[in-house]
């Protein structure tokens, strides 16, 4: 592990005690922004909250509103779901879902959810956006069922259920180096002692039932591959 110093540990708290701040004005975009920004220090110099002295990582550990993170969709809820799983599992967090609802929620430190929820948004909107865009581009010059309301929907879903595995390709790309590793195993002990409080359900893998637009899925696949996330998490620091 890397030799800290007095003052970086000082910069993470001073960032965390800034995200407290901005949350508690519902200042969204300045709270995410300090999130993103602590969540770069602890893993550039290998720490995790517990070594931050004077702090109770415990506490810090909190699930979202379920009713500010929806999984449902026109498209199909399938692709939501996968993709804040595919968001938590990269930034030590972990998605449960609310029986018998279309919510989620993020168990992890605030600033490692804070910033899977950033992502999340942004990504959401942004495969959402180039799914009209590809299926524009798609319909041009065809006729008959991929030009009526349900072709549209069709090719959208597969589009989007396609990007997710494409975002994994890209994420996995980068690998893991021993310092994170080490990370995930301290974030691992944290939310398993903080689940122990929940009666969890093992919910059976939903089938997709509908047919697959192969093309439009391997568009989002190649998509996903390549979307900008350095851009975003640079738009979401304070540096």
């Amino acid at each position: 592990m890397k030799e800290v110093s007095e003052k970086i540990t000082e910069r993470i708290r001073k960032l965390i005690r800034l995200k407290e701040s901005a949350t508690q004005i519902g200042s969204e975009g300045e709270a995410h922004a300090a999130a993103a920004a602590v969540h770069r220090l602890l893993m550039e110099y290998n720490l995790s909250l517990l070594d931050l002295a004077g702090e109770n990582p415990q506490n810090r550990l909190t699930a979202c509103e379920s009713d500010r993170i929806s999984y449902k969709d026109a498209a199909g809820n399938i692709w939501k779901r996968d993709l804040m799983r595919v968001l938590c599992e990269y930034n030590y967090c972990k998605m449960l879902l609310y029986a018998g609802t279309t919510h989620m929620v993020v168990i992890g430190t605030e600033e490692n959810a804070a910033t899977v929820i950033a992502l999340f948004d942004y990504l959401r909107k942004t495969f959402r956006r180039l799914s009209e865009e590809k299926y524009s581009g798609y319909a041009q010059g065809r006729r008959g069922y991929w030009r009526t309301a349900k072709g549209k929907k069709d090719y959208i879903r597969s589009y989007l259920e396609g990007c997710i595995p494409g975002l994994r390709m890209q994420l996995e790309k980068s690998g893991q180096t021993p310092q994170e590793t080490g990370l995930m195993i301290c974030h691992q002990k944290l939310i398993g002692d903080y689940m122990g409080r929940f009666r969890l359900v093992r919910r059976k893998p939903v089938a997709n039932r509908h047919k697959t637009n192969h093309k439009a899925y391997m568009t989002g696949v190649d998509d996903g591959r390549h979307i900008s996330l350095s851009r975003q998490l640079k738009d979401n620091t304070l540096f």
